[in-house]
């Protein structure tokens, strides 16, 4: 069963009720997902992130794109353009933690393992790029981030995982991406995957492709479907509704989920929990003829020199960010 947990607006930001925790804990352990409603102050965060990232993403010209945009490494920070899947057209929006110094973030755990500074200082070093012709892309993606790393805080916390302790360096990423309109296909545009995170946060627009995988069914499930009548029911959507579909009685049901953001456990909040709660699996699928797609994912990281219960440190699982 996946919960729906309504997050308090308190004067340090949003929190998770101690009501609620309960609630919470089974919903990640028993299936990797949660559902977070937010409180009506907030509700604009969302809406303006996904909007303000379609426009630079959909409207920008070759040359703006160009002047934030990254090309080589793993690091990727301000544009660039997806790779790794079978669709070349996905376009991407990558900030991190808002820092003169971002290098300092990881410079313990390089020194840890005696990497030479050269290897790594480079891309570790990369801040954020903020295109000058769409001044609201960045207030909206700085306030989002934010926000999204308190609400982040308060789950791990409410789960007894490791919150600001683990996450003191707040180095965590934010993606937009742009997913183009297909017309046929039937291809996983994102293949099946767990995120290299604590949790991820992960909000969309009313377009369909957001696929989770429900284990103790063996069964995907769609996520984000606009409003259509079907055989088995209503399909509801909203301007960054999340809407799952659950087996009920042998039938596939929707259930209204409107103004929430899907929590997904992640590697790291797997094994920080020994197994506890499951990481979440999800793809993003092909949706012929529905048109363009956007998400914007707050992918929530450890330090990377915290140590992990098997001995590890964070970094030595991430990929090189030479």
């Amino acid at each position: 069963m996946i919960h729906t947990i309504e997050l308090q607006l308190g004067k340090l930001g949003p929190f998770v009720a101690p009501a609620s925790k309960e609630a919470l804990k089974s919903s990640l352990s028993s299936s990797g997902f949660a559902y977070l409603a937010l409180p009506g102050g907030l509700r604009s965060l969302p809406a303006n992130v996904l909007r303000e990232g379609r426009i630079f993403l959909g409207e920008a010209d070759d040359q703006a794109k160009s002047r934030v945009e990254t090309i080589d490494g793993s690091q990727k920070r301000g544009f660039y353009r997806f790779s790794g899947t079978t669709d070349t057209g996905v376009q991407c929006f990558n900030i991190g933690r808002e820092a003169t110094h971002p290098e300092k973030f990881r410079q313990a755990y390089f020194e840890s393992i005696d990497s030479p500074t050269e290897l790594w200082m480079e891309a570790s070093s990369r801040r954020n790029k903020w295109p000058n012709e769409y001044p609201k892309l960045r207030p909206a993606c700085l306030d989002y981030f934010n926000f999204a790393h308190q609400a982040a805080m308060s789950v791990l916390s409410s789960i007894d995982l490791p919150s600001t302790f683990a996450h003191g360096n707040a180095d965590s990423e934010l993606e937009v991406k742009l997913y183009p309109g297909v017309s046929t296909g039937s291809e996983d545009r994102f293949r099946d995957h767990i995120d290299l995170t604590s949790v991820s946060l992960l909000i969309q627009d009313k377009t369909a492709g957001l696929e989770i995988f429900l284990e103790d069914f063996n069964q995907w499930v769609k996520v984000g479907m606009e409003t259509k009548d079907t055989p088995h029911g209503r399909r509801f959507s909203s301007t960054y509704q999340v809407c799952v579909f659950l087996l009920c009685s042998n039938a596939m049901q929707a259930t209204n989920c409107d103004e929430k953001i899907l929590c997904i456990v992640g590697r790291f909040g797997q094994m920080m929990s020994i197994g506890q709660f499951r990481a979440g699996v999800h793809r993003v699928a092909s949706a012929p003829n529905e048109g363009t797609r956007t998400s914007a994912v707050f992918f929530c990281t450890p330090d990377w020199h915290y140590q992990l219960p098997d001995g590890s440190q964070v970094g030595d699982h991430m990929p090189l960010q030479f």
